[in-house]
């Protein structure tokens, strides 16, 4: 089995599921009982600033017009943090300088500290097993190395776009019904 995690997954368009339109997944886990991934191009209308007020939370200026992000559509409820901080109590690292964290005291850390370099996303997206492999094997994603630039820098309406660029695909020839670049 070869393995999707550390990667970005983008979602071609004839991926039907609503959730997972022009999608782009930064996978966490994948192992053979199953994947586990955070969609980072989701925004909400909800801004850190009012997260942070309704938990009674800190939370720095430089934070507050920050969206929250839809993570997916299972478990809503539970926060993941993507951030860039070495500092934050509890952390797992992606990639080099790229961090993922779960725990209320790294999200409080993060949230005071004001590093633009956090984002803070509700859900996940997750696999069961061999779900993710057959996704795959009938051209619904398309894998590709991590680019913390798109998490951080990329304007959130234009990742899919330019992660497909960036690997020399024009997102105008995937077309709709066959998951094949034309």
């Amino acid at each position: 089995m070869g393995t999707y995690k550390h990667n970005f997954l983008i979602a071609v368009p004839q991926l039907l599921d609503p959730n997972f339109n022009h999608s782009i997944v930064l996978m966490l886990e994948h192992q053979a009982d199953g994947a586990l991934g955070i969609i980072i191009n989701d925004a909400t209308a909800l801004t850190l600033g009012t997260f942070a007020k309704n938990h009674k939370l800190a939370c720095h200026n430089n934070l507050e017009d920050m969206p929250v992000f839809r993570g997916g559509p299972v478990e809503p409820a539970v926060g993941w943090i993507i951030h860039t901080e070495a500092s934050a109590p509890e952390k797992k690292e992606i990639l080099p300088g790229l961090f993922v964290s779960g725990s209320q005291d790294s999200l409080k850390h993060l949230l005071a500290l004001g590093n633009p370099q956090m984002r803070l996303f509700l859900g996940y997206a997750g696999w069961s097993e061999e779900q993710l492999e057959e996704e795959v094997a009938h051209g619904s994603w398309i894998s590709t190395d991590i680019n913390a630039e798109h998490i951080f820098e990329t304007k959130t309406n234009k990742i899919w776009q330019r992660v497909l660029s960036d690997m020399g695909i024009d997102p105008s020839q995937l077309i709709q019904g066959d998951g094949h670049v034309h």
